[in-house]
């Protein structure tokens, strides 16, 4: 399998462009949604639990089993762990050996989307600050007395904002090149902003091989390989397959019920990573030049390996 792991800082919109690729026809595994969770201390959805690990793999066996080998498949850079959940150590490595794609977006526009997608903390400040307080160790009483306030007199861009610039950005720029080695040579996503109209051009040219110029090939970076899709379903997901099958028997929840897997969801200049950048993408024409980082607000040492959004 060909995976293309979209890498960005929290807030870029990562997931939200995994959504308009799979809008645009691309593939996706979006393994945020199988998880129910977007990958840090704050990721939590306030309207759907978790499913036990036996049921995230199931979900996630069934997810990838109907994906086509001989395709690319987009998937957003992740940690070990999602929410409670482990990531199958054989997908990890193979996400950490792929290409990638880097999202870049200015911090106003990060900062508005996480805004909008952590509001229902706004809501309950008890419930943040119990979490914030849970940094202490790592930022220091000063710090966290400083975003306890914020977050009682309800100044969220502030905090937000603060959040990014002190715990996430730092926390992104440690782990994301150790884990993603591809991110050296990434296809690099300029969004303007996190608009359906913005990540909706990003994804067409991202999705169109056509207007993606392809890497020299390379000793250390070899071509996709063509073998026959059997061929690459038995030496790449039955193992994986194995490998989870293992891992479900030790668990203690036996009473777990298998779910039905969720549905990918249904909006730049692109431009590639390093001195031989090619041109932005000229607005109407067809030519194209061509980012886990820790993901969204949530304030936890947990995914910071990728962060979600």
């Amino acid at each position: 399998m060909s995976f293309r792991v979209v890498c960005g800082p929290t807030g870029s919109g990562k997931t939200r462009l995994i959504g308009a690729l799979a809008a645009a026809g691309s593939q996706v595994l979006d393994l945020e949604s199988i998880a129910a969770h977007r990958g840090s201390l704050l990721g939590g959805w306030p309207d759907r639990p978790q499913p036990s690990q036996k049921a995230f793999e199931t979900c996630l066996w069934d997810a990838m089993r109907r994906l086509d080998p001989a395709r690319p498949i987009y998937v957003e850079a992740e940690s070990r762990k999602i929410g409670d959940l482990r990531v199958p150590e054989a997908l990890i490595h193979r996400m950490r050996a792929a290409d990638c794609v880097r999202v870049d977006t200015p911090d106003a526009a990060r900062v508005a989307l996480l805004m909008r997608e952590y509001a229902h903390f706004f809501a309950e400040p008890a419930v943040l600050i119990d979490k914030l307080k849970a940094l202490t160790a790592l930022h220091g009483h000063a710090r966290i007395d400083a975003w306890v306030q914020d977050a009682e007199a309800g100044r969220w861009e502030a905090l937000v904002a603060t959040l990014l610039e002190a715990h996430y950005d730092p926390a992104y720029a440690k782990s994301a090149a150790g884990h993603f080695p591809g991110l050296a040579n990434a296809v690099r996503v300029a969004l303007p902003d996190t608009s359906d109209a913005a990540l909706g051009q990003a994804a067409a040219a991202l999705a169109n091989p056509d207007r993606i110029l392809t890497r020299p090939e390379t000793a250390d970076r070899p071509r996709v390989s063509s073998a026959p899709t059997a061929n690459l379903i038995n030496e790449e997901i039955q193992p994986l397959r194995l490998q989870m099958t293992a891992t479900t028997t030790r668990l203690s929840d036996k009473n777990a019920t298998p779910q039905s897997t969720p549905r990918f969801p249904s909006s730049p200049t692109l431009l590639p990573e390093g001195e031989g950048s090619r041109r932005p993408l000229e607005e109407g024409s067809g030519r194209h030049p061509e980012e886990g980082s820790r993901r969204h607000p949530s304030p936890s040492g947990r995914g910071t390996e990728g962060e979600g959004r």
